[in-house]
């Protein structure tokens, strides 16, 4: 520490070149080597990663932390991921980080949970991973039932009931009955994994503990850039494991139900349903990386079924041709590889899309010729017209003479690099 020190005030060692993550463990190191010591004896120690994204929550942040540093169970790392907050969240994660040595921040920019949670688990040193949204909190008993449950049942994933705290009596009002409902365990005890238990849990990954050795030996990650990453996750962690432990009388997540919180953003969705249809087919793609679909086929056939009917209730008629032309694609591609597992798999997915009607087909007919009408009579009689007309037809000769020049001297390159090779022998 004082060598790094001498170095560091000396300006030789140029900050610059670091970013935020290093410099913040390099002032450790220089200015308080105890609480660096102390951290790597609590990693060391981690059995339980909790990991939390952190966006816009300066308002709930400091009760989430509470909830986690005072859990009855010491051996856990938290891991929070600071996801771009343009709030003042980071200089609450910095104070709690100043006081205890099992807490880790990451910055990052702004990505979304889905990308934070994976920075997070990338970063876990603990055998099993946990998570936890930073506007809702934990039981301070959560991660000691939860660990001794995974554990001691010889399970691959545990799940716990979640308590709801709603903010407001409006938003109660609003969503209990549709919460209660959704987020009520409908399983208890030790199960295997199959559809049904599958189809009856809810996908949130917070009221849940997962092997991180299972984890990465599958790599299951939640999909970057979409919308509805929980179920992609959900899906895929649960295909490959074989046995579950319900809790379903021990509520160990609080969820705080508010407008704008990560958990209830499903409404707002609504603008990216077609992301839906994409994430069940990342889940496709994982059941053929890792020889899942022959075991699973029903499974499949009835979560592509079920993602399609909610984007298409969702989302915009005017969108529905870009989900029509996804599936149909989709299917296309993957025609001969489901065919060879099961030939229903291309038979009921093939009927989503609807065929195209009557009139979809006459008004594809119609449409180019009208069009040309149309532009012949505008040309005659509206002179403003014309001349656009004209500099749009110059431009698109411009754009075809500079295409042939294009293919014209690809063509010459290929001729000079032959002769070159000859005179080469």
């Amino acid at each position: 520490s004082k060598q790094y020190k001498a170095v560091y005030e000396s300006s030789v060692l140029d900050p610059f070149y670091f970013d935020t993550n290093e410099r913040r463990d390099l002032r450790e190191i220089i200015y308080n080597p105890e609480m660096f010591l102390a951290r790597k004896r609590a990693k060391k120690a981690t059995k339980v990663s909790v990991i939390v994204p952190v966006y816009n929550v300066e308002k709930y942040l400091a009760k989430c932390l509470d909830s986690l540093v005072g859990q009855t169970m010491k051996e856990i790392e938290i891991i929070c991921v600071n996801d771009g907050s343009p709030d003042d969240s980071i200089s609450i994660l910095e104070e709690y980080h100043a006081k205890d040595p099992r807490i880790t921040i990451r910055e990052t920019a702004n990505r979304g949970p889905a990308a934070a949670r994976n920075h997070g688990m990338a970063q876990a040193s603990g055998d099993y991973l946990m998570f936890c949204d930073s506007d809702d909190r934990y039981s301070l008993d959560a991660c000691e039932k939860m660990y001794n449950t995974i554990t001691k049942k010889n399970v691959d994933v545990a799940v716990a009931g979640i308590d709801i705290d709603y903010s407001t009596t409006e938003l109660a009002r609003r969503y209990k009955p549709s919460d209660t409902e959704y987020y009520r365990l409908r399983n208890n005890g030790l199960h295997k994994i199959t559809k049904d238990l599958i189809q009856s849990t809810d996908v949130s990954p917070c009221n849940k503990i997962y092997s991180t050795s299972l984890q990465r030996k599958y790599e299951v990650w939640f999909p970057n850039g979409l919308w509805y990453e929980d179920s992609t996750f959900f899906m895929n962690y649960m295909l490959a494991s074989k046995k579950a432990y319900f809790l379903r009388n021990e509520k160990l997540y609080i969820y705080v139900r508010r407008d704008g919180s990560i958990m209830s953003t499903t409404a707002k969705k609504t603008a990216k349903a077609l992301d839906h249809a994409k994430t069940t087919v990342r889940t496709f793609w994982f059941m053929k990386q890792h020889n899942l679909l022959a075991d699973n086929v029903d499974l499949f056939i009835e979560t592509f079924t079920h993602s399609y009917r909610f984007s298409v209730r969702h989302m915009p008629q005017s969108d529905h041709p870009k989900l029509y032309e996804l599936v149909r694609s989709f299917v296309d591609a993957n025609k001969s590889y489901m065919n060879s597992i099961d030939p229903e798999i291309v038979a009921k997915l093939s009927k989503l899309p609807p065929k195209r009607s009557f009139a979809e087909k006459v008004d594809a007919k119609i449409r180019p010729k009208a069009s040309k009408y149309v532009n012949k009579v505008m040309v005659k009689v509206s002179p403003a017209y014309r001349k656009q007309n004209h500099v749009m037809k110059m431009v698109d000769d411009l754009h075809l003479k500079v295409k042939r020049n294009d293919e014209h001297i690809e063509k010459l390159e290929k001729t000079v690099d032959l002769l070159l090779k000859k005179l080469d022998k």
